[in-house]
This record gives structure tokens, sequence and C-alpha cells, in this order.
């Protein structure tokens, strides 16, 4: 353990070096890190220039293939040697452990960061340089990656060698393949089936010209040194998400390892991401460069690491703000129960992936058709409809009677006095009026037959009930 966190230590220290004794430093391990074209590259003369923002950029004079690919920043090579030497070593590091988690997460994104420029950057050298043997395939494979891959493919053929293939499965023997068959099934293996029949027809038909063998060299050793970073990634990557899985394993699971590893590194910890809000850790690493050039469209302004994550990726244009935002206040719940050490499997972070999945599916649902009200039949009557005996005797239970009426009756025209005179004209008109219609009864119609065969008998329901 305590040579974990002397490595650590070097990373740290490694930041306070300017770039020439950085790769002094890094010299020693250079040559047993990465493999690949990484012997050719340490020979190249590189030009360490400052930006003016603290980062330092490798650039090599001219362009073409005459010049060869440019060489790895010597802050790049640093890291990339002391993260790899961590990796290599397979040192344990779980919570409670100290600081060293948090370091080599951020040293490990600082190599990640570093390792995909310059991936793009050897990409671009051989996008205009390998124009002149095959120009038309720089509009047809747009990923950086496949096109250096299919480059090193079509320069093995033209040398007249196999170019390695990564899966042989489907060839009946691939040890007896010519240089133009492995090539063909080289760039079916690295583009999709429809791409690589285009390539391949396109080829044929191509107006570039032979490379030279000087040119050649440098085509193969800027395809091997991008596939020794794509390897060391890789590894980097996987160490990265087996230390999320046991650190951070419901943020793991619900935003991946891999953007988990990057929110811990920006917020500085599980502790410190676990006291962030929702809000902020949507815009937590935010690219605030293009916001301030204005080159950002709105939606942009607040789209953070966390828009990277595989949910949120798979969310459409149009729902994908609502999305990050749902993305967000779920994490923070995620990152608060790493922090306090429940749910060890990571199932409370597979449920809140389920609760956002299920809103984007809210989301995504069509919305109801509006409902056309059908035309009448022609030439139909509407009959009326009657209210029905509980009706009626429901208007009558809480209808206005006579009494009321009569309280509520005003002479239009008239003087109306507040003393007791006018208070007696209105109680002798109440007495009138309640006088002049009694209320009746109500009988039950069962009620109602029993007296009126009384009254066809001439018997009254009194006698009738005291002669019992």
């Amino acid at each position: 353990m305590d040579d974990t966190f002397d490595l650590l230590a070097d990373l740290e220290a490694l930041d306070d070096l300017a770039p020439p004794a950085a790769a002094a430093a890094a010299a020693a391990v250079a040559g047993e890190v990465g493999g690949g074209g990484g012997g050719d590259v340490q020979e190249m003369v590189v030009e360490d220039k400052d930006d003016g923002s603290g980062r330092y950029s490798s650039t090599v004079a001219g362009s073409g293939l005459s010049q060869p690919p440019p060489g790895p920043s010597s802050l790049l090579a640093a890291v990339r040697a002391t993260v790899m030497e961590v990796v290599k070593g397979g040192e344990e590091m779980r919570p409670g452990r100290g600081p060293g988690l948090d370091g080599f997460l951020a040293k490990s994104y600082g190599f990640l960061s570093e390792a995909s420029a310059r991936i793009a950057a050897l990409a671009g050298y051989l996008r205009r340089g390998f124009g002149k043997r095959f120009p038309e395939m720089d509009a047809l494979v747009a990923d950086d990656l496949a096109y250096v891959r299919c480059a090193a493919a079509l320069v093995a053929r033209d040398e007249g060698r196999v170019v390695a293939l990564v899966e042989t499965k489907d060839i009946a023997n691939p040890e007896q393949l010519s240089p133009e068959e492995a090539m063909r099934a080289r760039l079916r293996e690295v583009l999709p089936p429809s791409v690589a029949m285009v390539v391949a027809v396109s080829l044929a038909t191509s107006s570039g010209s032979q490379l030279a063998a000087s040119e050649a060299a440098h085509v193969c050793a800027a395809a091997s040194d991008v596939e020794a970073l794509v390897a060391d990634t890789s590894r980097v990557e996987g160490y990265i998400a087996e230390l999320m899985d046991a650190f951070a394993p419901n943020l793991a699971a619900l935003v991946s390892s891999h953007i988990a590893a990057r929110l811990l590194a920006l917020a500085g910890g599980l502790p410190q991401l676990a006291n962030i809000t929702a809000d902020c850790i949507q815009v937590l690493g935010k690219d605030v460069s293009k916001a301030v050039q204005g080159l950002a469209r709105t939606a942009a302004l607040h789209e953070g690491v966390i828009f990277e994550a595989p949910v949120v990726q798979s969310a459409p244009d149009a729902h994908r703000t609502k999305v990050g935002r749902a993305a967000a206040a779920k994490a923070a719940l995620a990152a608060r129960t790493d922090a306090s050490g429940g749910y060890p499997d990571g199932s409370y972070g597979k449920q809140l992936l389920g609760k956002v999945e299920a809103k984007l599916a809210k989301l995504l649902e069509p919305k109801k058709a509006r409902l056309v009200k059908a035309l009448p039949i022609p030439g139909k009557k509407k009959g009326s409809r009657r209210g029905g005996r509980r009706a009626r005797k429901a208007k009558a239970r809480w209808g206005e009677s006579e009494l009321a009426k009569a309280t509520s009756r005003v002479k239009f025209g008239a003087d109306e006095d507040d003393g007791s005179l006018a208070a007696a004209a209105l109680r002798n008109t109440l007495a009138k009026a309640a006088a002049s219609a009694p209320k009746q009864p109500k009988f039950s119609k069962a009620m109602r037959k029993r007296l009126a065969a009384d009254a066809r008998h001439g018997e009254s329901p009194v006698s009738r009930s005291g002669s019992r």
C-alpha cells in the first residue's frame, strides 16, 4: 500500500515539472509502457509549445507524410508512464484507504484526455497525408480510429503483407489469405458492411498514387502508436470500472463506471459529490470555452459530464435535457447512498436507472389523438328526456316552498318601511300565504291506495284501527 501512495505522490510531483523535465523523468519507464510504435516515437524531434492555457502541445513542422508523425507531448508521456505503472502493479484501492483513489482518478482522466487528443492529432496527420494514396476515403470514413486502421490495412496490402485480423472464425483458411483478401477482411472488421463495400469499390477506381517507402513507414508508425494508445486507454478504463464497482456501485449502475469516475474526479471525491445538489451535478464538467466564445447552443450551456451517460445519450435531442435533468437528480441520490455505504450490490442504482428509463419511455409515448365527434344520424328527431319519479321528488324536496317565495317577494314601485308596522304587515302577509296554501302531507303510494280504499268504504283509518 505504501508503494501505491508513493506512485500517487509521483503523479502530483509531475504537475510541477516543466515539459522537458517531465520527459526526462518519464524516459526511464517509457520503454516499458505502450509498446507498438513507442520506440520510434521517442526518437522524433518534438517542439513543446505553451498555448497560454497551461497545457503543452507537441507539433512537428510541415505537413504530409514526408514528415514523421507528431510525437507525444512530454506531459502525456510522464502521466502515461506513472498511471500505467499503477495499473500494471494492480494495487488495491478501496474505500477508507485515504485520498489515493481520488488522486488516481484525477490523473487517470488526465491521461485519458491527453490520449484522446493524441489519437485525434495522429488521425488528422494521416487524413492530411494519406489523401495522396486514397483521397476518397476521407469522405467515406468519418471515425478517426477506423480511418487509421483502414490506412494501415491499405499500406500493408500495397507492401504485399497480410494484415493481422482480429476475428478469423468466419474465415475458412485464414493463414492462406492473400494480401488483397486480408485487406478486404480487415475492412469488414473495422467498418460496417455497406461502408466496407463502398470503400473497396472506390479503392479500385481511385485516382491516388502509391506512397514512398518512407511515407508508408510513417503511416505504420502512426497506426502502431494509435493502437498502443487504444490498448492503454482500454486498460485504464477497465481498472477504473473495477474501482467504481467497489467504491460507488449505485452511481456506476446509474450512469456507467466511466461517467461515475469522471464525476468523482471533478467533485474531488465521493463525500464532496454527495454534498453537491442535483442542479450542480447537471452542469458539473461542462465546456465553458464554447459558452464564452458564443459557439454553444442555449441547451448546451447546462449540459455537463452526466449528459454523456448512456441513458441520456439514448434519448432524442428533443427530450435529452429533461432526461439529463432527471439523471442528475437520481445521481445525487445514488452518490449519497454510496457515501453512506448503503446498497453495496448496486441494486438501488439499478432502481434509479429504471425510473429514468420509465420517464424517457413516457416522453416517447405518442400524444393522444384528437377525438372527432361523429355527425348525428340524418333525419333522426331528438326526443325529450324525462326526469322520472325520483327526479321530480328530488326537485320537490329541494325546491323553494311557498313561505320562502312569499318572504322573498318584493313589490315594485311601492315604498317599504322598516318600522314595526311594516314588520307586522309582513307577518300578516306570511300568515295569509300559509293559511291559503296549506302544505299537504306526503304519503307513499301504498298509503295513498289504502286511504282511497277506506274512503270508498266509508271508513276512517282511526276507527278501523280502534276496532281492531
